[in-house]
Parts: C-alpha cells; structure tokens; sequence
C-alpha cells in the first residue's frame, strides 16, 4: 500500500501522469503488508498528531519507471513494529 500527494491533471481519457507513477512505484516497493509514503505526503503528516502510527525514513529505493532513486517512508505502528490494517 502506498500514498502520495500531488495535484493530478485530468487529461480527459482518465487519470494519468508523473503522480501516478510516482504511487505506483511506491506501491512495488512495498513488501507484504508495508505501507510507504513519498516523501511529500510523509512532510504532510510530519506535524500531525498521529497516535501511535510513526513515520520511518526507509531511505531511497531505486524506481523502475523514473530516473534515480526516490526517498521513501514507511507508516508503522511503533509498538509492535509492525505496520497498521
């Protein structure tokens, strides 16, 4: 699972896209369960209370689609190190 934020253009045929590729690519990161942000929707969050959920710098992942590497967080649950349902 994945989030980014970004504004996406209606091109008129659907969505489409750098955002969407973006979230994406984020989305192949993400191993069995994880749940990783881009890094503007995690500087969103970063002034929110957010309980218990805590946002992990799981530094850069190399992205299929773009060029170079794109930093990533990941949204986790601190006490049981695990990420949230």
């Amino acid at each position: 699972m994945t989030g980014h934020t970004s504004i996406i253009p209606n091109a008129g045929i659907g969505v489409l896209g750098p955002a969407i590729v973006r979230c994406a690519e984020l989305c192949e990161a993400a191993e069995g369960g994880e749940i990783f942000l881009s890094q503007a929707t995690a500087s969103l969050l970063e002034d929110e209370y957010l309980g218990e959920l805590v946002i992990r710098d799981v530094g850069e992942r190399e992205m299929r689609r773009s060029r170079g590497a794109v930093r990533a967080y990941e949204l986790v649950l601190p006490s049981s190190g695990t990420t949230p349902t």
